[in-house]
């Protein structure tokens, strides 16, 4: 929230509060109430100031995330296939909701950009990501779907998907905008066009800049005019950066997108030099740090061990995991304790048998009392060993408990606490 707007809520907030409390029929009260109205503003103000700072999971983030590797007419690629979907898990666990295409022709295309416009309208945040062949043509760029059939220069107006028409979709959300492309693999059709096409302008190796525009960022897997590699492994160079920094709590986007840039830039010895265009006012965070504060605020009180296994999984260095795993042992001592109870009771169970049949109850008659003592001795051991074991689960539940209830401002874990509460 802009400073100028939060000082005149507070000043409108103020002003409405001290109406209230100098009314005409509590003016014996005005100054308590006035005392009252100046606490409850301060706590409001911080709380709006704070939601004006703080990201919250509740942002709606939508992706269109698209990957062609096999070309049925020009030459395939190995890793967008790969690239795509690798992505859109990362992308997932970020909390946007993705829309995934693996190797699309034209019309698959058009339907997947027209759902991604759609739910770009109100979203916080749209991303665009595309690996697979990209050219330009007459300084416009084009997404080559992978049923594409070029004859000439002229064609790549008519059966690429223009980048253009992403734009024009991504528009769609007054959020932040993010478009990302690993596209820039060589013009796959330069061979084709005639020396009459290349004259007018035709296909020059890369990608060309896009304008900038408010709101968007936009992230070349390499420079302007150049050709960006495949690579050799599962995924591309520039593709295989992102997936790793992307998911970097509290990076700033352009801080991110540097680092990419610089592990690209080492790992192809200097050959591709990602590229990035910034049109922001303000810091972007793809991956807050504070979302870590905010699921643990959610799932603190929780009696589910998923939820604290689940988020050690999700935040291993996040100074809440130590809390989580304390929950967990406590879950896990409360489920032993109980499992051991449930055998000293059974131990101790006199239920109705049949009667044994004739040799049955010769073999016991013949039984040695010596092997007879020996199981008696082993049970009898077994159950003290089960009740100290019992006892020592016991007293570190309590201990457990009592560090839970001492936590200021604590409500749940009610089913948690009141479990395995041995003597």
């Amino acid at each position: 929230m802009p400073t100028s707007g939060f000082s005149s809520l507070c000043g409108f907030l103020r002003n409405r509060l001290a109406m209230k409390a100098v009314s005409p029929h509590r003016r014996r009260t005005a100054a308590a109430r006035c005392r009252a109205s100046n606490r409850l503003l301060a706590v409001l103000c911080f709380c709006l100031w704070g939601l004006s700072i703080t990201p919250t999971l509740a942002d709606k983030r939508v992706a269109l995330i698209v990957g062609n590797s096999k070309y049925a007419q020009i030459n395939k690629l190995a890793n967008p296939g790969n690239d795509a979907p690798d992505f859109a898990k990362a992308m997932e666990s970020m909390g946007f909701e993705v829309i995934l295409r693996v190797d699309v022709g034209k019309s698959e295309f058009d339907r997947a950009l027209a759902e991604f416009a759609r739910k770009s309208e109100g979203a916080d945040t749209a991303l665009f990501y595309y690996a697979g062949h990209g050219l330009q043509y007459q300084r416009q760029n084009f997404l080559l779907p992978t049923d594409i059939e070029v004859q000439d220069s002229a064609d790549v107006e008519f059966r690429a998907v223009g980048l253009d028409r992403v734009l024009q979709a991504i528009s769609r959300t007054s959020g932040v905008k993010i478009l990302i492309l690993d596209a820039c693999r060589d013009n796959p059709l330069a061979t084709q066009f005639s020396s009459r096409s290349i004259g007018d302008g035709g296909a020059p190796r890369g990608l060309v800049r896009i304008d900038r525009t408010e709101g968007l960022v936009i992230a070349y897997a390499t420079a302007p005019d150049q050709v960006a590699q495949d690579g050799s492994g599962r995924n591309s160079p520039f593709t295989q950066s992102l997936i790793n920094h992307i998911r970097e709590p509290g990076l700033e986007i352009g801080t991110m997108f540097r680092r990419v840039a610089n592990d690209v830039f080492e790992q192809t010895k200097g050959r591709q030099r990602p590229e990035i265009s910034i049109s922001l006012l303000n810091d972007y965070f793809l991956n807050p740090a504070e979302n870590d504060r905010i699921v643990w605020s959610r799932i603190r009180d929780s009696d589910n061990i998923s939820d604290f296994k689940g988020f050690i999984e999700k935040f291993p260095t996040s100074p809440f995991a130590q809390e989580a795993q304390f929950r967990i042992d406590l879950f896990e001592r409360i489920r032993l304790q109980n499992e051991i109870r449930a055998r000293l009771a059974h131990q101790h169970e006199t239920p109705s048998r049949p009667a044994p049949t004739a040799g049955a109850a010769a073999k016991h008659e013949n039984a040695k009392p010596e092997e007879t003592t020996q199981t008696a001795d082993a049970a009898a051991r077994q159950a003290e060993a089960d009740r100290q074991e019992v006892e020592r689960l016991a007293r570190e539940n309590r201990a457990a408990r009592k560090r839970l209830e001492a936590e200021p401002g604590k409500q749940g874990l009610v089913d948690l606490k009141t479990q395995g509460q041995g003597k």
